[in-house]
């Protein structure tokens, strides 16, 4: 299976929030949202999303706003 790799960012009031996407070939894939646990960031759960990606889910892990060891963790809410 064909999987495409993509980093990504969104920005708002002055916040990023980057990760990365695991596309699998295919049109109306189910989804997949990997969140990371407490004072973490998404290369820790960035092997889970590509095992979904895998078994054919467009799978995607972030980091959260804030959510870093130097980050405000109050954005993370």
């Amino acid at each position: 299976m064909n999987i495409s790799e993509k980093r990504f960012l969104c920005r708002r009031d002055g916040m990023v929030i980057r990760g990365l996407a695991f596309i699998p070939e295919g049109q109306n894939l189910p989804i997949a949202i990997v969140s990371h646990g407490f004072m973490a960031n998404y290369k820790t759960t960035e092997g889970y999303a590509k095992f979904l990606a895998e078994l054919g889910f467009a799978a995607f892990c972030f980091d959260f706003n804030g959510g870093c060891i130097h980050g405000k963790i109050t954005f993370m809410t």
